[in-house]
C-alpha cells in the first residue's frame, strides 16, 4: 500500500513537471510564416536598425515585400540603410525614426500610428562587457533603459495600433538563459526580454510574440 502510494505521488509529480516544461518551451517551438503578416501596404518597424541584426532583419523584411520603419539615433546611418534598402527594393517605402532609447524610454509614435504596421522588431540594445564594480551608474542606467524599458514602452504604445495577425519579435540573447561573467547587467536585461516575450505570447490573442535568442558561435 505504501509503495503504491509513493509510486502514485511520484508519477503525479513527474506529470506536473512535464506539463510545466511543455508550457515553458511551447512559445519557442511555434512556427511562424511571414506571409501571415503581409497585408496590403504592410509596414514593419525595426529598432536599432542601423547595424548588425537589426539592419539584416530590415533588409530581409524589405526583400519580402514589407515597407520599413527603421529606428536609430544616428541620422547618417539611417540614411545609409534607407538607401541600401531602396536600391534593392525600389517600390519599398522607408521611414526613418530618430530616438535615443538609452536616454528616454518613450518614443513618440503619433506620426506613424496611422500606418498598417503588422511587425514590430525590438532589436535595439547594448551590452557593455565589464565587471559590475567598474561600470558607471550612468552606464548601468542606460543599459537597463535601452534593453528593457524602451522596448516595453514601445510595445505597450504600439499594441493598440497593430493590425490583426501581427508579430512582435524581441531580439534577446542566450546570455539571459546562461549568464556569463562580465555581462551581469546585460544578461539580466536579456532574462527580462525572454520573460517579457513569453508572458506576452500567452496574453495576446491576435498578436504572435517570439523571443529570438541570439548568440555567438564559438
Amino acid at each position: 500500500m505504501i509503495n503504491q502510494l509513493i509510486w502514485s505521488i511520484g508519477t503525479l509529480t513527474l506529470a506536473v513537471l512535464f506539463l510545466q516544461l511543455c508550457k515553458f518551451i511551447i512559445p519557442y517551438l511555434r512556427s511562424s510564416q511571414l506571409i501571415k503578416y503581409k497585408t496590403e501596404d504592410a509596414y514593419a518597424l525595426i529598432t536599432g536598425a542601423t547595424d548588425g541584426i537589426g539592419k539584416a532583419i530590415a533588409i530581409e523584411l524589405a526583400d519580402n515585400g514589407f515597407n520599413i520603419l527603421i529606428h536609430g539615433r544616428n541620422v547618417e546611418k539611417l540614411k545609409s540603410v534607407e538607401k541600401e534598402i531602396i536600391r534593392k527594393n525600389t517600390a519599398c517605402k522607408v521611414i526613418n525614426l530618430i530616438h535615443d532609447g538609452s536616454k528616454s524610454s518613450r518614443m513618440d509614435i503619433a506620426p506613424i500610428s496611422h500606418l498598417p504596421i503588422t511587425i514590430l522588431v525590438n532589436n535595439a540594445g547594448v551590452g557593455p562587457i565589464s565587471e559590475l564594480a567598474t561600470m558607471s551608474n550612468q552606464e548601468i542606467d542606460q543599459t537597463i533603459m535601452l534593453n528593457t524599458a524602451f522596448p516595453s514602452q514601445l510595445t505597450h504604445d504600439l499594441i493598440p495600433f497593430l493590425k490583426k495577425a501581427s508579430l512582435i519579435l524581441n531580439v534577446s540573447s542566450y546570455a539571459g538563459i546562461l549568464p556569463p561573467p562580465y555581462l551581469a547587467v546585460y544578461a539580466g536585461t536579456k532574462a527580462y526580454n525572454n520573460a517579457f516575450s513569453i508572458s506576452l505570447a500567452r496574453e495576446l490573442e491576435n498578436i504572435e510574440v517570439i523571443s529570438l535568442l541570439s548568440g555567438l558561435k564559438i
